[in-house]
């Protein structure tokens, strides 16, 4: 019952949070979701059972507590306490993902399995959604989301194309990597349909930084996978699956231009988009100066952002009003958040994760390569991604799983022997 416990939370965090289609349910769904890990743990402790340390604890304990420092000491704590409804974030939101991390890193090798499938199965309805909305209809209004209006841009329930992007790309490496290497025929089509569906929702969203951030997922599913023929002729296969998909989101709707989007990205600094997140940059640099060991807390950069109304910021955004409430960038985010101790927590946690999910597939051929190799190339891609936008709940939610899920995977593929030494 209590490990159960520990479960539902982890799916609710990871696979039903997301599938909510407004950010007010996904607050309240984060917060009930850490209220039943609360629950769990609670039980877990009652009863006495002794729970390993991982890699992954020092550095979410230290962060957690540099985030309360950061709020205690913030210009204004309460706004950096109580995360906004729109599209900042609050120390509340870290109350719940660190502890779903530090939950998901003692998790079984099975549990991790379940986790992913469950989280796979909502991604796969969210990309149906988005596909819905490539062609015009909005479903996710119909279960009460805002009724958007991104043209045909694809947004599925996260409330914005870029989020659906990052969403994605967090996990289509990891529908792939099981599509690639599942042993039972059932569970290999269901993973190739979801990686299909997934697929064409990052085409849908449109999201450049999130297509590049998935061509470094499969460079590293060609690395991290299992080297046999099974598994490549299986990757040819969903190759041209998606590529036949790519034909017919194209022939079938064109008002859109994919390849012009694509191609937009070759710019540089002389796009639109990147011109404005490069004067982000230039600007949030003065706010880490001013305040670098703390930072400013949460949700402080809006009202605080040097250089708004100057010459400079109407020639790159024109004279509309622009909100400009974030970084744009996530390490720059954790800096003006949290200063550069903070930051140094956060890399702390990135590097602990990546590192399991290496480790996790790099002896020969176990039970757990696919997933280590799926979570590898998604938290990969996830992380390129993030340098062009910031956390957002949602698709935070999953992060944090998955980043405990790695230290998992770690600790299984050092427990269970390989394929070749079970043969």
């Amino acid at each position: 019952m209590k490990q159960r416990a520990v479960i539902i939370a982890l799916v609710l965090c990871a696979a039903g949070v997301p599938a909510l289609p407004t950010n007010e349910m996904k607050l309240t769904g984060t917060l009930l979701a850490g209220g039943v890990l609360l629950i769990g743990g609670y039980l877990l402790v009652r009863s006495g059972e002794p729970r390993a340390r991982t890699p992954l604890d020092a550095p979410l304990v230290a962060f957690l507590t540099l985030a309360a420092l950061s709020t205690v000491f913030a210009p204004d704590p309460w706004v950096s306490l109580v995360p906004s409804l729109t599209r900042r974030e609050g120390l509340i939101d870290y109350v719940v993902y660190v502890p779903m991390a530090l939950a998901a890193a003692r998790l079984s090798r099975l549990e991790v399995r379940e986790i992913l499938e469950v989280a796979l199965a909502a991604a796969a309805i969210i990309s149906a959604i988005a596909i819905w909305q490539y062609y015009g209809v909005d479903a996710a209004a119909w279960i009460g989301g805002r009724g958007f209006d991104y043209g045909l841009r694809s947004w599925g329930t996260l409330g914005n194309p870029d989020f659906l992007g990052g969403y994605v790309a967090l996990l289509l490496p990891i529908a792939v990597a099981l599509a690639a290497d599942a042993g039972e025929r059932g569970r290999r089509w269901w993973y190739a349909a979801a990686s299909i569906l997934l697929y064409a929702a990052l085409l849908g969203s449109q999201t450049r930084s999130a297509w590049a951030a998935s061509g470094l997922a499969a460079i590293v599913l060609l690395w991290r996978l299992p080297r046999s023929s099974q598994v490549f002729r299986r990757l040819a296969l969903l190759g041209l699956a998606f590529v036949a998909v790519t034909g017919v989101m194209i022939a079938t709707q064109p008002a859109v231009s994919l390849r012009v989007r694509a191609q937009s990205a070759a710019a540089g600094a002389a796009d639109s988009s990147m011109q404005g997140k490069l004067w982000v940059w230039q600007h949030v640099l003065p706010m880490i100066r001013e305040r670098p060991v703390l930072g400013w807390g949460f949700s402080a950069v809006a009202g605080h952002l040097p250089g708004i109304g100057t010459p400079g910021y109407y020639r790159v955004f024109g004279h509309s009003s622009v909100l400009i409430d974030v970084a744009h960038n996530d390490l720059l985010q954790v800096a003006v958040d949290m200063g550069l101790a903070g930051l140094a927590a956060y890399v702390w946690i990135w590097a602990a994760a990546l590192r399991a999910a290496h480790d996790a597939g790099q002896r020969p051929p176990s039970p757990v390569s696919a997933e280590a190799a799926g979570v590898l190339g998604g938290l990969a891609a996830y992380f390129v991604w993030l340098q062009f936008l910031w956390s957002h709940i949602g698709v935070a939610n999953v992060f944090w799983v998955l980043a405990g899920a790695a230290v998992a995977l770690r600790r299984a593929s050092q427990s269970e022997p390989s394929e070749s030494e079970s043969r």
